[in-house]
């Protein structure tokens, strides 16, 4: 390609790049994702500031897509990239109430260790619909790295970085190294993921231990030996790390199909057919061994939260869903959703039975119409190796590179400098910034309050765990307002947990346990009557902090007032 003619498509791209951010703006009201939408974003975000930025990104995105004609040290790169932006946004508070459930299951497994949690999990820990091994592996991370929610971040950053490394190497095992490095990459035009790395929540990191099942599987399939036993473990891990994950797993069935029909490494010839066939065999036995194990000691809980599942959380999806439009063309970089729309064309046109490895889930989510962005999630790096595959399809290397380079610039800063500042200005950091406060303060912990209407759109007892997981005082709850359980209005509401949910025992107060205590009072609303009795208590408090951050946008809110001497 002349000099001009390639200068003048980078021009072309830019420019396009920019008009797809304006269109963005434009119809941001058509974006109804539950978090990171466009609409409150760009309420808190300076709109005019992010445009000249994207401009700015779009000669930058120049230089940066020379770097990826580099072949060496790729992996590095990607992990190195990933977690360093990942980084970015470790300052968030815990946005979703579900995180309350994971940590106060950690704290379980933090103070009495490994054999309570796993004789009492689903009995004396709550355990909702959840499933044991997030909340199993990061109470290990409280109890032998301490009780802090950064020791928490490292892993769940970990976990993004390492999805990003192993879409390169499924990609490149399915078909060359510049798919799989262009999969890895594109797993950054994903800004709705930005927004998900720092959380204490399950959808990260099994998100790489799906990845992680299909990988190892496909390597127990060629090489045997040790990565069966491996493989198995890997696919138990997976299969209880959350029910969504059961669907995800049907990809392992598609890869073992195509191994067995193709019988040459997803090549012509049927060689190594019964190879295949017992080593897949072999992995789904003793898969099936643990699984059944782990299946027979919490059989109870398991089929009673299957029964919760099918009465409540099935029939509210279709409440509580988001549009395709959001997902695919707000929260995911339209470049990204319209490349794989094109692969789909390109490997059909080829015959390509190896990607039917990678569009199997993504054509799942469609089918079924699974819409609800953080249930998908996982399938992320399936959809960005379809992408990948699609633009491997423009000859032109340079252009190719420039238009992934320009797709991950453009999420960033979008992430960055939208999604960041509108996450940070939600009523939920002052929960974060008043147990920031308690451990600054001289007092041996703090008695915690919540003021809430009977209204309320969630069980406020759920706040203590979230205020816990940024502070390194000990917490005692006076239990707050009771609802009707059996009301149609908890029975469908999506927060349905929070008013089930009961704090455990390490936060009822004792005693003179909190003589030397501060005061924590979570409020409803702004001004919430204090009730007479909790005046007299704080009157004889020299120093009060408020912390009223509002976002105008949730409904359930947390506006907090700390008392300390």
């Amino acid at each position: 390609m002349s000099g001009k003619r390639k200068y003048f498509s980078f021009l072309s791209l830019g420019v396009l790049f920019v008009l797809t951010f304006l269109l963005q703006y434009y119809f941001r009201a058509f974006d109804d994702n539950r978090l990171s939408s466009w609409e409150p974003a760009f309420r808190f975000a300076d709109f005019r500031q992010v445009l000249f930025l994207i401009c700015l990104g779009m000669i930058v995105a120049w230089p940066l897509s020379r770097l990826l004609s580099v072949r060496r040290y790729r992996p590095i790169l990607l992990f190195a990239c990933s977690y360093g932006l990942g980084m970015l946004f470790w300052n968030e508070p815990e946005l979703i109430l579900d995180a309350s459930r994971y940590f106060v299951q950690a704290k379980h497994l933090e103070l009495s260790g490994p054999v309570f949690f796993l004789r009492e999990w689903g009995k004396e820990i709550f355990s909702w619909t959840d499933m044991p091994v997030l909340p199993f592996i990061y109470g290990v991370i409280f109890r032998y790295f301490g009780e802090s929610r950064v020791f928490i971040q490292i892993f769940t950053t970990f976990c993004f970085a390492m999805t990003a490394v192993l879409t390169f190497w499924l990609g490149r095992k399915l078909w060359d190294e510049e798919t799989g490095f262009t999969a890895g990459l594109l797993l950054l035009g994903i800004p709705y993921l930005f927004s998900q790395v720092p959380l204490m929540l399950v959808d990260v990191p099994l998100m790489f231990l799906l990845l992680l099942s299909v990988y190892g599987f496909i390597l127990s399939l060629e090489r045997g030996g040790v990565m069966v036993p491996l493989a198995a473990a890997s696919l138990c891990v997976t299969f209880f790390a959350k029910y969504s994950a059961w669907l995800m797993l049907s990809e392992i069935l598609v890869v073992f199909a195509a191994y067995v029909i193709r019988g040459d490494g997803l090549s012509k010839g049927h060689a190594r057919t019964k190879q295949y066939m017992l080593r897949g065999g072999m992995v789904f036995l003793l898969s099936a061994l643990l699984i059944g194990l782990v299946w027979t000691l919490k059989s109870g809980v398991f089929l009673s939260q299957l029964t919760l599942l099918k009465d409540y959380q099935g029939p509210g999806l279709r409440r509580w869903g988001e549009s395709f439009v959001s997902t695919f063309l707000f929260q995911i970089h339209p470049a990204v959703t319209l490349a794989a729309l094109f692969s789909l064309w390109a490997a059909i046109r080829k015959w390509d039975v190896k990607y039917i490895l990678v569009c199997w889930l993504p054509l799942l989510v469609v089918v079924l119409q699974l819409m609800r962005i953080r249930y998908i999630l996982p399938v992320f790096p399936l959809l960005c190796l379809m992408a990948a595959y699609g633009l491997m399809q423009i000859r032109q290397g340079e252009v190719r590179r420039y238009g992934i380079s320009a797709v991950v610039v453009s999420s960033v800063l979008v992430a960055v400098f939208a999604f960041r500042p509108f996450l940070n200005a939600t009523s939920a950091v002052n929960l974060k910034q008043a147990a920031e406060l308690l451990n600054t303060v001289n007092a041996t912990g703090a008695e915690v309050f919540t003021l809430y209407a009977e209204d309320s759109p969630a069980g406020p007892a759920v706040v203590v765990p979230l205020l816990d997981l940024f502070t390194a005082k000990r917490l005692a709850y006076h239990d707050a307002v009771k609802r009707n359980l059996d009301s149609a209005e908890v029975r469908t509401s999506s927060l349905r947990f929070t008013w089930e949910y009961v704090n455990p025992d390490y936060y009822a107060p004792t005693g003179d346990r909190h003589k030397d205590a501060a005061v924590v009072i979570v409020q409803g609303r702004r001004e919430e009557q204090i009730p007479d009795q909790l005046l007299q208590k704080t009157k004889s408090y020299r120093n009060v902090r408020v912390f009223g951050q509002d976002e105008n946008e949730f409904e359930f809110k947390t506006f907090v007032k700390v008392y300390f001497n």
